[in-house]
């Protein structure tokens, strides 16, 4: 997928986020390599933030369609 210049700013957000996330699946998958926690394993809590911003972040997506500001922006 990708962003669309008429995204509003929320969800032009939430798909960084989402494709963070998704980056650091594929690492651990393949590589067994957490990037989220090589950077933040000093600052569990800002880590589990992040963990939760991205999950959220997926929902938040998923209602692209619905948003009134990415529908007058296009």
């Amino acid at each position: 997928m990708m962003m669309s210049p008429g995204l509003c700013g929320g969800h032009k957000l939430a798909w960084v986020l989402v494709f963070i996330g998704a980056i650091n699946w594929g690492l651990i998958g393949f590589f067994e390599y957490n990037l989220v926690n090589a950077i933040l394993s000093s600052a569990p809590t800002i880590e589990r933030v992040v963990y939760a911003l991205v999950g959220l972040s997926a929902i938040f997506s998923l209602f692209c369609a619905k948003c009134s500001m990415c529908k007058t922006s296009k």
